[in-house]
């Protein structure tokens, strides 16, 4: 009896110590509203999200593509079955670029052409 009655008292001191100093995850910006609240974050579709800061009156920085270059291209050679269910060879060749961005970061993808 002693040790429930310790128990529950430890398990609603942690509850309420542990409530008031732990914070965890990022801060939303925003109103409550649906349409964002006039806010520079907001929420969208009832979900919050962290916006960035880039202090009052100043925009993003616009990230745009500066040049994509090819990277790799190969041939490959492909099986294929027909209507009676006989295989078939044919070639397509697969080409791998690579996009820069001017903030610096890159994306690569391939393309197959037959």
């Amino acid at each position: 009896m002693k040790l429930i009655a310790l128990a529950t008292a430890a398990a609603a001191t942690l509850a309420v110590v542990g409530a008031s100093t732990a914070e965890a995850g990022p801060r939303y910006y925003g109103g409550g509203s649906y349409g964002g609240g006039g806010y520079a974050g907001g929420y969208r579709g009832g979900y919050g999200y962290v916006a960035p800061s880039y202090g009052r009156g100043h925009c993003a920085p616009v990230v745009y593509k500066t040049h994509t270059v090819e990277v790799n291209r190969y041939t490959q050679c492909r099986t294929a079955y027909d209507h009676c269910g006989r295989p078939y060879t044919y070639h397509v060749t697969v080409v791998t670029y690579c996009d820069y961005y001017s903030n610096g970061t890159t994306r690569t993808w391939s393309r197959t052409f037959s």
